[in-house]
Parts: C-alpha cells; sequence; structure tokens
C-alpha cells in the first residue's frame, strides 16, 4: 500500500512509502522512541517539492554502501538519474546529478536527525555544507519537542515534532528549522 505525506522543513514534501518501520513504547513511562530506519532495496518515496506546481519526484532505496545508504532520485515520469548518499539515520551526506556533477555535500552530514529519537532528546551537529556558492561552515542544534499527530494531506501521522537552529558560521544570524518525523513512514513529514 502507498502512503503518502508532508514534509515539512525548510520547503514541503510528500512522500509516498512501501512498508512501515519499528518503534517501541515504554508502557511505564508512556515513552516513544524510535530508532533509526531500516530500508530494504526498493523501498520508494514519491515527493512534491512544491504542493503548488504538482511536479513529482521519487527516491528509491538501493543499497547499503559501507556505513551509508545510497538512493536513486529523479521525476516521477522520468528516469531517477540522481544520486544520495546518506548516513544510516537519513542525513545527506552527497547528492549528485547523473552527469557526475555534486549538488550539494555535507561533511560529515547534515545533522537533521539523531537517533534513537524521544521526547527531550538534544543534539547539536557542526558541519560543512558544500554547494554552488562554496564551503560554508555551519552549526545546528535540535531537540524533540513532542509526539504528537500531525496531519498532512495524504493522512494523519504520530511524529516526532523536532524544532532546530542551523546557523552559518560566518554569519551573526540562523535559520529555524521545525519538522515531523514520523516512525511509521521512516521519513520526515
Amino acid at each position: 500500500k502507498l502512503i503518502s505525506f508532508i514534509v515539512v522543513c525548510i520547503s514541503f514534501f510528500t512522500f509516498h512509502i512501501l512498508t512501515p518501520t519499528a518503534m517501541a513504547a515504554d508502557e511505564t513511562q508512556n515513552t516513544v522512541v524510535a530508532q533509526a530506519p531500516i530500508f530494504t532495496p526498493g523501498d520508494t518515496w514519491v515527493w512534491s517539492e512544491d504542493s503548488k506546481n504538482g511536479k513529482l519526484r521519487r527516491e528509491t532505496f538501493e543499497n547499503p554502501d559501507g556505513e551509508n545508504l545510497v538512493f536513486r532520485m529523479g521525476m516521477v515520469k522520468t528516469p531517477n538519474n540522481r544520486i544520495r548518499i546518506r548516513t544510516k539515520e537519513m542525513n545527506l551526506i552527497n547528492d549528485v546529478k547523473g552527469d557526475g556533477k555534486e549538488v550539494a555535500v555535507n561533511n560529515p552530514h547534515s545533522g537533521f536527525l539523531s537517533f534513537p529519537l524521544f521526547i527531550g532528546k538534544k543534539w547539536e551537529h557542526k558541519y560543512a555544507s558544500q554547494g554552488v556558492s562554496g564551503t560554508i561552515n555551519r552549526h545546528s542544534e535540535y531537540k524533540v519537542d513532542a509526539y504528537e499527530k500531525v496531519t498532512t494531506p495524504a493522512g494523519t501521522f504520530d511524529a516526532f515534532y523536532i524544532k532546530g537552529y542551523d546557523q552559518r558560521e560566518d554569519k551573526p544570524y540562523g535559520v529555524i528549522v521545525k519538522f515531523w518525523y514520523a516512525p511509521q513512514v521512516r521519513n520526515i513529514v
């Protein structure tokens, strides 16, 4: 069954996924804990960067590559021609176009997620983001504020509400980041 959902981070994304993930609940403390997702080759998400333009992209898990995961991405109506390398926690490391040109490189990775997830968890992350405008050193901080229901055009999901702040180290300001991670769909919704 194909489940679709919206990713709210800096942009909106809609994903469809084939299988659920494991999640543990400690009934004595009423605490939900999500472990890092486990993928099977062929698991696929379909998403839209902008709900208004309707252009759908597809990202398919291909295989593990050592400590990292390899995904293939492209438009739904065309072949998947882009490769994304992610950590086992789904943090983006590298995004490479079909012609071999790197679109984004994060060293060591983007740091949006840090498993296991549970209410109250905090983490900080420093990384270098390399893109068209060169290399930018960044510092980010995140906290899991809640485990709640989030409603998207695709349905309602139980998800961890994560708030954070991502800042270039060369600027006195940053970006407030808010998103939900739904263990059921193994991704940000």
